[in-house]
């Protein structure tokens, strides 16, 4: 009679075995959330110390890099090596024209025959042909000319665009624009991989026992006697360094250029006040642009699909957002969030401590993610208990086949 009294064996004791297990489950996560909390201190989103906040999203950078270009460039203009083409009338009769081609000198003038030189740097050419007509009517070689002046082929600097761009390689940038916006273009702009820092080599500023000033092509050749040498080396140290630099400094007059002549910008964080001069480009520059470094956070705990993921190169993430991308909360009754972070300069990682319904309310609780953050929706009493009922009813209502509800 008394074995027939007891409760058989079958699917309530599996049940009740399976809650017991999940009450031990929590009791045990309990007490290593507490002690996992007494190794380090722990601080609220909404008053997160500053040096404990992510910085920003660069954002678009193609707004910042509009500020590197030069202020007014117009390529209709004559400059310095411009190649043009003149024809001079002198007005007599079956005169014919004889178009003479001419290159602009550096100092931006054109030697016109049998006139003589001319300044016409930054003139347009209708400009010019006035100008070299009224010279010859001046100096008396001509009464009434007629002169026409039309570029035949503007100068250009030679620019290597290296990196995230869509056509690396060898590119003219026309003399007049050319500064690092204009030789960007030209490469086909950046590729999705680019990221904010630009690096300028200058190939112009000094070489081994030569100096080449700009874009000057005459280049200074080494003098056999020792005291000249000395003296041309110090003029072209004075030329670079008008401030006087320190003596390690003018070895780079005398041995290859390295970091010297390298000149880095970053696209997210340009100055208020800078000269422009800093991004403009002479012959034979090379302009590198840095591939972005990839960043990713890690999303677990009470997520349906806990992972890793990319940080957005353009835009902001959220807590809430990463939340989403784990496909959200597994359990309805989750709130408390962990957010462990690695901050530069301190000997431990920071917890901050967040609240899912408080971050739908408030934008400081909504915590700005920073590249390898690790976000935990962590399991509570309450997410136990609610976790464990309905797993008891799901295991209940498949043994008995028919719904409490």
């Amino acid at each position: 009679m008394l074995l027939a009294e007891l409760p058989p064996k079958g699917p309530l004791l599996t049940v009740e075995k399976s809650a017991l297990h999940i009450t031990w489950s929590v009791f045990l996560l309990l007490i290593g959330s507490y002690l996992a909390g007494c190794q380090s201190a722990q601080y609220r989103a909404a008053s997160l110390p500053n040096q404990f906040r992510a910085k920003p999203s660069p954002g678009d950078v193609s707004v910042n890099m509009a500020r590197l270009t030069g202020a007014g460039y117009d390529n209709s203009l004559i400059g310095p090596d411009d190649m043009l083409e003149i024809t001079v009338m002198s007005g007599r009769n079956e005169e014919k024209p004889v178009p003479l081609v001419a290159r602009v000198s550096k100092d931006g003038a054109v030697d016109v025959s049998p006139i003589g030189p001319v300044a016409v740097k930054n003139l347009d050419p209708a400009v010019a042909s006035e100008r070299i007509a009224k010279a010859a009517v001046e100096r008396g070689i001509f009464i009434q000319p007629n002169i026409t002046v039309e570029i035949k082929k503007k100068a250009v600097n030679h620019i290597t665009v290296l990196g995230a761009v869509e056509k690396p390689g060898l590119h003219e940038v026309s003399r007049n624009s050319s500064d690092v916006v204009s030789a960007l273009a030209l490469a086909g702009g950046l590729t999705d991989e680019a990221g904010t820092e630009v690096e300028i080599i200058r190939q112009h500023v000094a070489k081994r026992n030569t100096y080449t000033r700009f874009a000057d092509y005459s280049v200074e050749q080494p003098p056999t006697n020792s005291e000249e040498e000395g003296s041309v080396q110090q003029t072209a140290y004075n030329d670079l360094f008008p401030e006087g630099p320190p003596a390690a400094q003018a070895k780079a007059l005398t041995e290859p250029a390295d970091e010297q002549v390298a000149r880095r910008i970053d696209l997210a964080s340009l100055p208020n006040h800078y000269s422009r001069d800093e991004f403009h480009l002479e012959d034979r520059d090379v302009v590198m642009v840095k591939a972005r470094k990839k960043r990713s956070i890690h999303v677990g705990g009470l997520v349906e699909k806990p992972g890793q993921f990319e940080l957005p190169a353009t835009e902001d993430l959220r807590m809430l957002d990463a939340i989403a991308l784990a496909g959200g909360s597994s359990s309805l009754m989750a709130d408390k969030v962990y957010v462990i972070r690695q901050v530069a300069g301190e000997p431990k990682p920071v917890v901050i401590l967040a609240s899912m319904q408080k971050a739908k309310q408030d934008g400081a609780e909504n915590l700005l993610m920073a590249e390898g953050d690790m976000i935990s929706i962590e399991q509570t009493p309450i997410t136990a208990v609610y976790d464990a009922l309905g797993k008891f009813m799901h295991l209940t209502v498949g043994v008995s086949g028919n719904s409490f509800f």
